[in-house]
C-alpha cells in the first residue's frame, strides 16, 4: 500500500485542548484535503484489586450521559506514558499501583486523530484516595466493577467508552498469554 505524501499541512484551529490540522495529499493520483485532529496521548490505568477493576463513573458531556471507565487521562507535555498512568491512576482512583505492566498502545480513531493512548496494568495497588481531580472531575464516582461482570456491562451499554473496552481487550489477551505460557 503506497503511503500518502502530504504536499502541505497548516492549522486550521486551534483551542487549549486541541489543534486542527488542513493537509493538502496526494493519494495514488488525487489530490485531496485532509483533517487530523492533533489531541495530547493518554494513558489508561486498568487496576485489578482482587477479583474487581477499579474504575470511575463521571458524566462525558459530549454524549449527555455518565460513562463508566477505567481511569485515564492525557500526557502533560513531553511526559511519558508510564508516569501519566501513575498520576491518572492518583488522581481519579486515589491508588498507587506498585507493578504498572505496559499492554500496549491503541490509536482509537486513526481516521481523523494522530492520537494514542498506551494501557497499563496496575496490580500491588494501595487505596490512598483521590488527589488533585480537576473542576471537571469533581463528581467523579469510583466503582469497584467484578472482573466477571465487565463484559455484561458493555453488553447491556453501561460500559460504552471505546478506550475502556480497548484497553479491556488488551487485558484479556495478557491474562490469555499468562495462562498459556503456564
Amino acid at each position: 500500500m503506497k503511503k500518502w505524501e502530504t504536499l502541505n499541512s497548516k492549522i486550521d484551529y486551534e483551542n487549549p485542548y486541541f489543534k486542527v490540522w488542513a493537509d493538502k495529499v496526494q493519494v495514488n493520483s488525487h489530490l485531496v484535503d485532509y483533517y487530523v485532529l492533533e489531541r495530547n496521548n493518554f494513558s489508561v490505568a486498568i487496576s485489578v484489586i482482587g477479583d474487581s477493576f477499579v474504575m470511575v463513573k463521571q458524566y462525558r458531556y459530549a454524549i449527555k450521559r455518565e460513562s463508566l471507565e477505567f481511569p485515564m487521562g492525557g500526557c502533560e507535555g513531553d511526559e511519558p506514558y508510564l508516569d501519566c498512568a501513575k498520576r491518572e491512576l492518583l488522581e481519579e482512583a486515589g491508588c498507587i499501583a506498585e507493578k504498572l505492566t505496559d499492554l500496549g498502545e491503541v490509536a482509537p480513531t486513526p481516521g481523523h486523530s494522530c492520537q494514542m493512548f498506551r494501557t497499563f496494568l496496575a496490580e500491588d495497588i494501595e487505596e490512598v484516595g483521590h488527589q488533585n481531580r480537576d473542576q471537571l472531575e469533581e463528581d467523579m464516582e469510583i466503582h469497584k466493577v467484578k472482573i466477571v461482570d465487565f463484559p455484561k456491562l458493555v453488553k447491556s451499554g453501561d460500559i460504552v467508552d471505546g478506550p475502556t473496552i480497548a484497553a479491556y481487550a488488551q487485558y484479556q489477551i495478557h491474562i490469555s498469554n499468562i495462562k498459556n505460557k503456564i
